[in-house]
């Protein structure tokens, strides 16, 4: 045997003996379930027979996308390139290591600056110019095919949405998925027990008051679980998105949120599996708007919605001091003011959130703040006087019929005009519709139109379910007046902080002023003993002083 014999044969023999490590990857777990791990290890081992190395280490990533590098098992494999443990890595493909071509070349080129190799069950190890070109091909196509498959996936979906079918496959609470089968495509389904819950919710906010916190405890006293909770408790964000979720009244949307990376993580993770966890709120014109069973009305969703922003205006949060009108009193300009604490002059005022929202730029409201302790004293002063005059209640109650049979009439001539308004949308669907089966416009145009006048549609709708059919309203007796009157008398002098704030907080809706004047607006619920609840009026409160001056009846009901 020669010379040259003998060193080919001990090269043979040094590969044949080569220590290699294994790197295998799938990106879902779905892709883990049907074993696409276990595939490519099969086709890595017989590789690794075929040429007589020894598997001394496997690294394995289960459901970590390609697009980033921090990945626990890639790791591992970074740092024990260092060490003498292995001569070489196996992969099944380029695109196992990493879905970015640059990448696989810092990937390569930093293992080969350790003196090792790595090797591919698809491709011949790379020794040369020419097989660089391959790695690099390939490595494009695998960052080019990733490409594809997520704008596939996009623009299915889209098409999805667009012709009216549910995306998604987890449903809100209140609803089950029925998945896509022969009989049609996927869509929602309501879940009767469920269901009744989710109503039971929006009642107990709407006409109760709630709060979320409240909802949860009454929830929980009531022994109900949610349908996913390791705690087996309801989360307040849980019933907040409920309360939000326009899903209940018939409308569900696909578009409505875009993933972010989150700008201050709630947890520091080394390793993330999804780097854009948090969601961001999209323009409502990009929504899709999907048709579902409805669970609840539309006047009791909106009722709900105005309810929880009355909630958030009157929470106490962290207030350090007493404020009567905290969440109700705004400034002459329209923005809100808020209770400020003691200063030098040891006195509470509300003041305009003006310069709040304007900083770092001056103020544009020159509005100066209000004793606190005095508006507080004024408005309480000229509720229970309002209370406790009978004849007052009586004028203010004549004044009010007759702006009711007024409102009378102007509500159908209001509901007639949406009406024609809505006949007119759905007149122009039509005609889009004949246009597309004449093949004068294309699909995307139908598509676009189409739902631009869905959402006309549906604001119209909106705004028609918050229109009473029939105004009705019972006029209490003055004997009833005379009693309601009588127990405010005997009660009114002798009421804590909180019991005041609820009472106003039932009564006003708004209090608007400035250090020489307040004018207070909102409507009083004389009690149950009445014959009929008047849900139906915006009664206001005479004059007490300079300082509290008062608006005439509104011609807003409330509903």
């Amino acid at each position: 045997m020669t010379t040259v014999n003998r060193l080919l044969l001990y090269k043979h023999n040094r590969r044949t003996y080569m220590k290699v490590a294994t790197y295998a990857r799938v990106s879902t777990g779905r892709q883990e379930l049907e074993e696409t791990i276990k595939s490519q290890m099969m086709a890595i081992e017989d590789k690794i027979a075929k040429e007589g190395h020894t598997i001394v280490q496997k690294y394995f990533d289960d459901g970590w996308t390609g697009m980033i590098l921090a990945r626990p098992g890639l790791d591992q494999l970074r740092l024990d390139a260092n060490s003498d443990n292995w001569d070489g890595v196996v992969v099944y493909d380029p695109d196992r290591l990493a879905r970015k071509n640059s990448y696989i070349q810092l990937l390569v080129d930093e293992i080969a600056s350790h003196r090792k190799s790595v090797l591919y069950v698809t491709m011949g190890e790379v020794k040369n110019d020419e097989d660089r070109l391959m790695l690099n091909v390939k490595g494009s196509f695998g960052e080019y095919e990733r490409a594809k498959i997520v704008e596939r996936f996009r623009l299915g979906k889209l098409r999805k949405a667009r012709d009216g079918h549910v995306v998604t496959s987890s449903a809100p609470y209140g609803y089950t998925y029925i998945c896509r089968n022969d009989h049609g495509e996927g869509h929602y389904e309501i879940e009767p027990q469920e269901a009744r819950l989710v109503k039971k919710i929006f009642e107990w906010v709407a006409n109760e008051g709630l709060t979320i916190r409240k909802v949860v405890k009454r929830l929980q006293e009531l022994d109900i679980k949610p349908r996913k909770s390791k705690r087996g408790v309801w989360n307040s964000s849980t019933i907040t998105n409920m309360l939000r979720n326009e899903s209940y009244i018939g409308h569900a949307h696909y578009l409505k949120s875009e993933g972010i990376i989150p700008k201050n993580p709630i947890k520091d993770l080394k390793y993330k599996r999804v780097l854009k966890t948090s969601r961001r709120t999209r323009d409502r014109s990009e929504w899709i708007n999907i048709e579902v069973p409805a669970i609840i009305e539309e006047q009791l969703f909106w009722k709900v919605r105005r309810q929880l922003e009355t909630n958030y205006a009157v929470c106490k949060r962290n207030r350090k001091n007493d404020y009567l009108l905290a969440g109700k009193i705004y400034c002459e300009c329209g923005r809100k003011r808020n209770g400020e604490g003691r200063q030098e002059n040891n006195h509470l005022y509300y003041r305009c959130t003006d310069r709040v929202y304007s900083y770092p730029n001056p103020p544009t409201c020159r509005g100066g703040g209000i004793n606190a302790v005095v508006a507080d004293a004024l408005v309480w002063r000229g509720i229970a006087d309002f209370m406790s005059d009978s004849d007052l209640i009586k004028r203010q109650l004549n004044r009010y019929f007759q702006k009711f049979e007024q409102n009378k009439l102007v509500v159908p001539v209001a509901s007639d005009q949406i009406k024609k308004e809505i006949a007119t949308l759905s007149k122009k669907e039509k005609k889009y519709l004949e246009l597309y089966v004449d093949d004068r416009i294309s699909k995307d145009v139908l598509d676009k139109s189409m739902q631009e006048l869905v959402e006309k549609k549906h604001v119209l709708e909106r705004e028609l379910a918050s229109i009473p059919e029939e105004l009705t309203a019972v006029r209490p007796s003055d004997q009833d007046i005379e009693s309601f009157v009588q127990r405010t008398k005997e009660t009114i002098g002798n009421l804590n902080f909180q019991t005041k704030r609820g009472i106003l907080l039932k009564l006003i809706d708004k209090v608007v002023g400035d250090q020489n004047s307040l004018t207070v607006t909102g409507s009083l619920p004389l009690g149950e003993q009445f014959s009929g609840y008047l849900d139906h009026r915006n009664v206001v409160y005479g004059s007490i002083s300079r300082n509290c001056r008062f608006t005439k009846c509104g011609q807003e009901y409330t509903l």
